[in-house]
């Protein structure tokens, strides 16, 4: 029995939810106890890890000593969960996990330590998580808000009201970064600070008009890059109680005049800080001159406290993937009502045969239902090969409340509604996700062939049974007679399915 298990007796675990958050500077990991209705916030674990710094831009691998650090900080995490309740904890990565995921080794490693699966979000998703976060700690905004996070290796930009977010972006750029590219030596001159801050500059333009034209009330920062920036505004000479673009003038002659990244110490920065420092305020000077930001105060709500919202809200999660979907069918002109049909036909099997088939209630439920409302997506493209459209456009657009795992997977099953199996696109999913791709394909493919008469409801009763490598399909008698277009379609599926090793039967 673990320390953890000897605090926490079962109806004390049950009230207590865990969200960790892994950046690319640092790995964060935030504990809650339900009180009264709400959550209140028990324990936090920061461990800086600094993963960018050790992550290969051209193929994804983390080296060796990055690893054994990640590694270490995941099982002492790993430690703190081990008494929580599975379905009350949920990590997620970010930039740095999105880059590591073309090596999978790494992430499969991370999840064995960790004892939990690894969910790495879009940036559009990590910047929802941040809004949702600073709405979790601040409370409502007086007006429009608009937040800024400087992470290891990303900058997300949000601005919204209340708890929608208008505008979001991610861009790829941040301390870690920025620092390892700059100021590669730790040495700091006004030549490869100007040039830094160029860089962040020329990575706003695009977006600025967007976010400019929004006139937000309130700016807000949050992360431990603006955290320290705010910090050492505060203390004299400075003495700001907000981030200012005079005060930052201050900080960049400090800086300047400092040279090293060792000498920033005596500006009251940790050396894990110091080393990442210049990258931070590069990027924050950016921010400030190319969005006229006047003022900025530090906030403490991010990610992992956006995801630990949600998870105590479960329902709220539902609703962000339900406006997702919605808002997909009206941008792709998809045939609402024949989705539907599919959706019932295939969800009513799934809920039938998912004890028996060994599919996770939770996990498969939602990720079917997105893919067979979507599943006809790719018809605003093209009729030929729209299965393979309705994927690329799954697999590649923001959609905010799924992971990217889960995105790759309904991808993956829209691909295999029709014509010849993805195997190889099957394979390339997460381990954690792989054993859904096939028993839910197996269900939206039968689905799609029995509503192909677009008639609703489903045009007979059919029932389904046996294990999802043995299905069987059993009919009205005669039925099949007198629906030759069916049985044609079911003929081609038993051959499609038997090159894939399942032994589909029908009569």
């Amino acid at each position: 029995m673990s320390a953890n298990s000897k605090l926490l007796s079962p109806i004390q675990a049950d009230e207590i939810y865990a969200a960790a958050d892994l950046g690319s500077n640092s790995f964060h990991l935030v504990i809650a106890r339900v009180r009264h209705g709400q959550l209140q916030i028990i324990d936090r674990v920061r461990e800086m890890v600094r993963l960018a710094d050790g992550l290969s831009t051209t193929d994804g691998k983390v080296d060796p000593e990055v690893t054994q650090r990640a590694l270490a900080a995941l099982e002492r995490f790993g430690q703190r969960l081990c008494s929580i309740p599975d379905d009350h904890v949920r990590v997620v990565g970010t930039y740095a996990l999105r880059k590591a995921q073309m090596d999978s080794s790494f992430l499969r490693k991370a999840q064995q330590v960790l004892g939990h699966s690894i969910e790495v979000v879009s940036g559009h998703e990590e910047a929802r998580l941040i809004f949702s976060g600073v709405y979790f700690t601040s409370g409502p905004a007086k007006g429009r808000r608009m937040i800024i996070d400087i992470g290891g290796g990303s900058t997300e930009l949000i601005a919204g009201t209340a708890k929608t977010p208008a505008f979001m972006e991610s861009l790829s750029m941040g301390c870690v970064d920025f620092s390892r590219r700059f100021f590669p030596d730790g040495v700091i001159s006004h030549r490869r600070y100007q040039a830094a801050k160029l860089e962040a500059e020329l990575k706003l333009q695009p977006i600025e008009h967007e976010f400019l034209r929004y006139d937000w009330d309130e700016a807000l920062g949050t992360s431990g890059s603006v955290r320290a920036i705010a910090r050492m505004l505060s203390l004299p000479p400075q003495g700001m109680a907000d981030i200012t673009a005079e005060g930052i003038a201050c900080l960049e002659a400090q800086l300047i005049k400092c040279g090293h990244v060792n000498a920033l110490t005596i500006l009251g920065l940790s050396s894990d800080r110091a080393a990442v420092f210049p990258g931070s305020l590069a990027i924050m000077s950016a921010v400030i001159h190319r969005l006229r930001i006047k003022r900025l105060a530090y906030a403490e709500g991010a990610v992992r406290e956006g995801v630990l919202s949600e998870l105590f809200h479960k329902g709220e999660a539902a609703d962000i993937r339900t406006h997702t979907i919605i808002a997909m069918q009206k941008r792709f002109e998809v045939d609402v009502e024949h989705a539907s049909d599919v959706e019932r036909t295939a969800l009513g099997w799934f809920h039938e045969r998912a004890m028996t088939w060994k599919i996770p209630r939770k996990t498969g439920a939602p990720l079917l239902t997105a893919a067979a409302r979507l599943h006809e997506a790719g018809l605003a493209i093209s009729h030929s090969g729209y299965q393979k459209h309705g994927a690329y456009v799954i697999a590649n657009s923001d959609m905010a409340g799924f992971s990217r795992d889960q995105q790759a997977l309904v991808s993956t099953i829209i691909h295999a509604q029709r014509s010849k199996m993805p195997l190889q696109m099957m394979k390339q999913l997460s381990h954690a996700y792989q054993p859904l791709a096939l028993p839910l394909s197996l269900l939206l493919r039968l689905s799609v062939v029995l509503h192909r008469g677009r008639s609703a409801p489903m045009p007979v009763p059919c029932e389904l049974s046996g294990s999802w490598i043995l299905p069987h399909l059993r009919f009205p008698p005669r039925w099949l007679e007198k629906h030759p277009l069916t049985r044609g379609d079911l003929v081609h599926e038993v051959s499609q399915w038997m090159a894939c090793g399942v032994g589909l039967t029908f009569e």
